[in-house]
């Protein structure tokens, strides 16, 4: 059960509208979310669910299978060779993972031939990134989108249940929140608990004995590291030792690289499941993950890391800012960074303060400058620097 139940039932219900309609000879499901979330599950059960149904089924192909088409190269055999049912006139349900890895042009001429070539209705379920283009959005008939996300909390106590065979105590739910509803990352750690021996019985419910992360999630997050590209690794590393949530400026800064540099890396991180990057700044994928990551850092590593980040020169300039040299040393590293447009909150992460700390230096800051707000400030501290 690493798909959320709604989602899920979603998903059949649209598999099933889909072969039953009497105009859609071609159509497509895009099950979009982020690795480890339950995509392949879900792709596992229409694929079971299809079959019910007495339809044929081909896959799940693997994306990375369906190779490049080459220009020079004649009608490809559809699926990458895969074999494909008989066509005698039943439905065909065919499942491609990790779609975005595929070669677009080549999957769109599968998609095509088969719609051609074969009488019967073709639906095709493919699991691919959030922010990824499915080839199904120009190649198919009727596209459904169906989303997986981190689970909530009815659902993270359902999946332990499922997983332990017995729901779970508040003790251990509390403890499992630290993988911030991620499915893949709660049943490594609830296995990985009850194969330690850490878990116990309590009146038919599962508590928890000891609140430690199991050795073999630990091995298991490294040998994720391990995968990465060496830049990436380093990227991680950096921003591990920051906070969960930090600012690709500040990790680009320490690296000595160009922040454009670090988007490649970037996403690199989040196919891999460690880093999201949909709000303000890229944060860790949970509370447990950056913790693993940030521990893995020998503590000097760590130590210096943190040096380095609060110490660093913000901009270089030729001379001392006259503005700014009015403050104490924290109020005109804070006053820089809002003047850079920073929040407080952004401040804060930056600094290694509390917001409530920033905002009182900020208001410190506008005393000393003569000024009422941010805006003003910013005036003030570019004027300076033209003078």
């Amino acid at each position: 059960m690493l798909a959320n139940v709604r989602e899920k039932q979603d998903l059949l219900h649209e598999l099933a509208a889909l072969l039953e309609s009497p105009t859609e000879h071609i159509g497509a499901i895009v099950v979009q979310g982020a690795e480890g979330v339950g995509k392949s599950h879900l792709l596992g059960a229409a694929l079971g669910q299809a079959r019910e149904r007495g339809c044929h089924t081909a896959g799940p192909v693997d994306g990375r299978d369906i190779a490049v088409l080459h220009a020079a190269t004649a009608l490809p055999e559809p699926l990458a060779g895969h074999p494909l049912p008989p066509d005698d006139g039943v439905p065909i349900v065919i499942g491609v993972d990790d779609s975005h890895l595929a070669d677009p042009a080549r999957l769109r001429l599968d998609m095509r031939w088969l719609a051609k070539n074969r009488p019967a209705p073709c639906v095709w379920v493919l699991t691919t990134r959030p922010d990824c283009l499915s080839p199904a959005a120009v190649a198919a008939g009727k596209v459904v989108h169906v989303t997986l996300g981190d689970l909530p909390e009815p659902g993270v106590a359902a999946l332990v249940t499922e997983v332990l065979g017995a729901p779970p105590c508040p003790d251990l739910l509390s403890f499992v929140a630290q993988a911030n509803g991620h499915p893949r990352l709660i049943i490594e750690l609830v296995t990985g608990l009850r194969d330690e021996g850490a878990l116990g019985n309590a009146g038919g419910y599962v508590r928890l004995l000891h609140p430690r992360i199991p050795q073999q999630v630990v091995l298991g997050v490294r040998n994720r590291i391990c995968t990465l590209s060496p830049r990436c690794r380093q990227m991680i590393h950096v921003a591990a030792a920051l906070n969960r949530q930090f600012s690709l400026t500040t990790v680009a800064e320490m690296m000595n690289e160009p922040v454009a540099q670090l988007l490649p890396l970037l996403d690199e991180a989040t196919d891999a499941g460690l880093v999201v990057s949909d709000g303000v700044e890229p944060e860790f994928r949970s509370t447990m993950l950056w913790q693993l990551i940030r521990a893995s850092l020998p503590a000097n590593l760590r130590t210096a890391l943190h040096q380095q980040a609060a110490g660093r020169p913000l901009t270089p300039v030729a001379r001392p800012n006259p503005v700014l040299a009015r403050l104490g040393e924290k109020e005109r590293t804070i006053a820089q960074l809002a003047a850079e447009g920073m929040t407080n909150q952004q401040i804060a992460h930056r600094v290694f303060l509390s917001p409530h700390t920033v905002n009182y230096h900020m208001r410190r800051i506008f005393r000393k400058l003569a000024v009422t707000s941010r805006i003003e400030l910013a005036r003030l501290v570019a004027a300076s620097h033209t003078s």
